[in-house]
């Protein structure tokens, strides 16, 4: 067996580290910018399995991307995709399974998808809403989950209800998804995490793409989408960011994440206030935020 050798953290470190794309930013931005009226380009570096399995999907339904070093360009198909009928394999990505489905379902046609082993366990409890919505899903294993069968002429309904109990990115695929009817479409949330952080992420993705919203407590109204923004940019991974703001506190470290800032719409940038309860100092700074702990 080969030997790992761990080398010890000097004291009082000055260090800085980046860390990859934030994916849930990531495959929002790819979708909207895919169902949009023209071409964006988003800055985001590197990224990882899920945002590969979005732009498969993508591609499949024939949207442009093209990618380079610094991001990923998309042309927008304007809420209606090229390719009507297709397979798609999603993998083990959830925010491509749910944020899909959902748009398949508003953009129509017919469209088998698949997944990995471990994702065809999981149940697609939102399903049943888009069925009582209009769309056919005919299911080619166990009810309810991967693998199926949609086929969609656009819902008949434009106000739909989702219990987030059991995971937001339901209520998310449909508010990414619906500013492409060309009339006010209206989401009621239940359940006990509509106030969600990733809701709220969701919602501000709505606004960068100039997508217009109205929230009245629990029921959200999206009105058809705007021009899209020519350039979008992928905050960092802050959930990815934490781990390396821990070793201020854990080894007293000066420790700098690229890119982080403390305005981010993540929820996970909470973590420094934690940090700062322990004693340690928090700045922000052009470059990134800044987690010192040597003072600790």
């Amino acid at each position: 067996m080969r030997p790992y050798f761990v080398k010890q953290l000097a004291p009082r470190a000055d260090l800085e580290v980046a860390v990859p794309a934030s994916k849930s930013i990531l495959n929002r931005a790819l979708l909207l910018a895919a169902l949009s009226k023209g071409q964006v380009r988003i800055r985001c570096g590197g990224y990882g399995e899920d945002t590969e399995a979005m732009l498969a999907c993508l591609e499949n339904l024939g949207v442009r991307t093209e990618t380079d070093a610094e991001g990923i360009a998309v042309q927008g198909c304007g809420g209606r995709f090229p390719v009507r009928e297709a397979a798609l394999n999603v993998g083990s990505a959830g925010t491509v399974a749910r944020f899909l489905t959902a748009a398949l379902a508003f953009c129509g046609g017919t469209y088998t998808l698949t997944a990995s082993e471990q994702m065809s366990r999981r149940p697609m409890q939102f399903l049943g809403e888009l069925q009582r919505a209009g769309v056919s899903v005919e299911f080619l294993g166990e009810e309810g989950c991967f693998p199926f069968k949609i086929t969609s002429n656009g819902l008949l309904s434009r106000k739909m209800t989702v219990d987030t109990a059991v995971s937001t990115q339901y209520a998310s695929g449909i508010l990414l998804a619906a500013g492409t009817s060309e009339s006010p479409f209206k989401l009621k949330l239940t359940g006990p995490r509509t106030y969600g952080s990733y809701l709220a992420l969701t919602l501000s993705l709505l606004s960068a793409f100039h997508i217009p919203y109205a929230r009245n407590d629990r029921e959200i109204e999206v009105s058809p989408a705007g021009e899209p923004p020519a350039e979008f940019t992928v905050e960092p991974d802050v959930s990815g960011a934490c781990y390396f703001y821990a070793l201020s506190l854990l080894c007293g470290a000066r420790m700098r994440v690229a890119g982080v800032h403390l305005d981010s719409v993540q929820g996970d940038i909470k973590f420094l206030k934690l940090l700062e309860q322990k004693g340690v100092r928090i700045k922000d700074t052009p470059e990134g935020a800044v987690a010192d702990g040597r003072s600790v």
